[in-house]
C-alpha cells in the first residue's frame, strides 16, 4: 500500500497536468512526485538536462541502475531494466552487470566504481578513485555529468522507497547470490 497518494494527470492542477502532458506516459511515481509540483517540475528538468549531457546514455543508465541497487529501491531497478532493454540501450545481462558495479567496457567499469564509491561513501571518492576515471578519459563535464545521474536517481529512489511505490513494471531479475 502507497504511503502517498497518487494524483492522476486529471486530478492535477493546471501547472503540474502541463508537467505530465510534456512527459506523456505516466508511471506511478510521477504520479506520486506530483504531490509536489516543485519537486516534480524539478525532477522532469534535471532529466532533460541529463538526456543532453555528454556522457553517453548506456553509461548514465548504468550508473543510475548501480545508484538504485546500492539505495535497494526496486521501483527504479524494474523501470530502469525494462526501459533500458526495451529501447536498447543495454541488454539485460549488461543491467545485470551495472547493478554489479561491473564492465566488461575498462572505461564504463572505471565510471562505474567511482559511483559506487560516490554513493556508498557520499561523495568523499578517493584520490585513487577519481584518478582511474581520469585515466580513462573521462572529463570533468562527464565525471560531474555521473553526479547529477546519481543524484537524480537517489531523488526517485527515496520518493519511490519512502512511498512504497506500487510497480507498474516488470520486477527487475534478482542478482544471483543475493
Amino acid at each position: 500500500m502507497s504511503r502517498f497518494d497518487y494524483i492522476e494527470p486529471e486530478e492535477a492542477d493546471a501547472f503540474t497536468r502541463k508537467l505530465f502532458k510534456k512527459i506523456g506516459m505516466v508511471p506511478n511515481l510521477y504520479c506520486m512526485m506530483a504531490n509536489s509540483p516543485n519537486v516534480f517540475d524539478g525532477f522532469i528538468k534535471l532529466t532533460a538536462c541529463l538526456d543532453a549531457a555528454k556522457l553517453d546514455k548506456k553509461t548514465r543508465e548504468m550508473v543510475y541502475l548501480l545508484t538504485s541497487q546500492i539505495n535497494g529501491c526496486d521501483y527504479c531497478l524494474a523501470s530502469h531494466t525494462s526501459t533500458a532493454v526495451e529501447h536498447g540501450v543495454m541488454t539485460k545481462e549488461e543491467t545485470l552487470d551495472a547493478r554489479r558495479g561491473r564492465s566488461e567496457d575498462p572505461r564504463i567499469d572505471a565510471m562505474l566504481k567511482f559511483a559506487r564509491e560516490v554513493v556508498e561513501r557520499r561523495g568523499h571518492v578517493s584520490d585513487e578513485t577519481f584518478q582511474a576515471v581520469k585515466d580513462q578519459g573521462y572529463t570533468d563535464e562527464e565525471i560531474i555529468d555521473a553526479i547529477g545521474t546519481i543524484a537524480l536517481a537517489t531523488l526517485s529512489n527515496y520518493i519511490a522507497i519512502v512511498g512504497q511505490t506500487e510497480l507498474d513494471y516488470l520486477d527487475a531479475p534478482p542478482l544471483e547470490g543475493e
